[in-house]
């Protein structure tokens, strides 16, 4: 049975009692969660008993990019976990790799926000896989939260992003029943559930195993010379913006828009020289509004 407790007891100096292992990718939100339901407590009030000094602010904000050093720090002290092991966890982690800084306000590019409100998510940006959450334990990933992750690399379908049942976004900190937060809060659905799924196509799988590994590894040879993730992945999101905005692709399609822009970073000598010609575009356009203009991109608007 899984209490709500509405007077709180102040478990601050207190270790936890049980110590759910962080799994492989495991977001920290997911494994708060974890943690709370290990203790039979709804992870509202785990929380607020464990940490008073952030009563009602842990899952009222992104806690996923939230989490100070301090709350990182007393996690590894209740946990018995390395304050390494849960920053992992966070999306920060990506810090370096993905874009110079995450932010807790303002878009973060190539992270979908959330958007947590009144103790529920109002954002789309926690995407899953039906399949991932059957496996025991179910926790949620954090690439899964990368907006260029839209496949299921293991299970090979394209991800979802909101209750099937109900169309709700997913907020795995609130739930009804016993089945935890694998189930949808505001209908009961089992997000587990296979329900309507499409099988990801060759070529999307593909290019997100492709982005992944520019991630992980922190470079890619673009024309035979290595370019930073940040830098690159800093110009991809820049070639997608000149994408959407005039229209090379379909617009609710995010990988169709994907492919196109990265067909165009790894050639971007020969199809900027296209896009020149055929779609009105302005050698402007492809730094226009940066405030890092990546050292790959000077060369080719040098030499157009």
């Amino acid at each position: 049975m899984i209490s709500y407790i509405t007077r709180y007891t102040n478990l601050s100096s207190k270790r936890f009692l049980l110590h759910p292992k962080p799994q492989k990718n495991e977001l920290l939100s997911s494994w708060l969660v974890r943690i709370a339901l290990a203790h039979h407590t709804m992870p509202w009030s785990f929380m607020n008993m464990h940490f008073p000094e952030y009563q009602n602010i842990v899952f009222s904000r992104d806690v996923d990019i939230w989490a100070p050093e301090s709350f990182v720090d007393k996690l590894a002290w209740k946990s018995g976990f390395s304050s390494e092991d849960i920053f992992t966890m966070t999306l920060r982690s990506y810090e370096g790799y993905l874009l110079e800084r995450v932010r807790l306000n303002g878009p973060n590019f190539f992270i979908s926000p959330i958007i947590p409100r009144k103790r529920r998510n109002l954002g789309y940006g926690q995407k899953y896989c039906p399949f991932c959450l059957q496996e025991d334990p179910a926790y949620f990933r954090k690439e899964w939260r990368l907006s260029f992750y839209t496949v299921c690399l293991e299970h090979k379908i394209h991800l979802l992003d909101r209750c099937q049942n109900c169309g709700l976004p997913v907020t795995a900190y609130k739930f009804k029943r016993e089945q935890g937060f694998v189930q949808c809060y505001g209908c009961g659905w089992n997000l587990s559930k296979e329900g309507n799924l499409t099988i990801a196509s060759d070529e999307e799988l593909a290019r997100v195993s492709r982005l992944m590994k520019i991630l992980e590894k922190g470079y890619v040879l673009i024309g035979g010379k290595p370019v930073y993730s940040i830098a690159f992945f800093q110009g991809l999101h820049q070639i997608i913006k000149i994408v959407k905005h005039f229209g090379l692709a379909e617009p609710d399609n995010i990988d169709g828009i994907l492919g196109k822009a990265e067909n165009i970073i790894f050639n971007l000598q020969t199809e900027m020289k296209k896009l020149l010609l055929q779609h009105r575009i302005c050698p402007s356009h492809l730094t226009q509004d940066m405030e890092y203009i990546p050292f790959y991109f000077w060369q080719v608007e040098i030499t157009m």
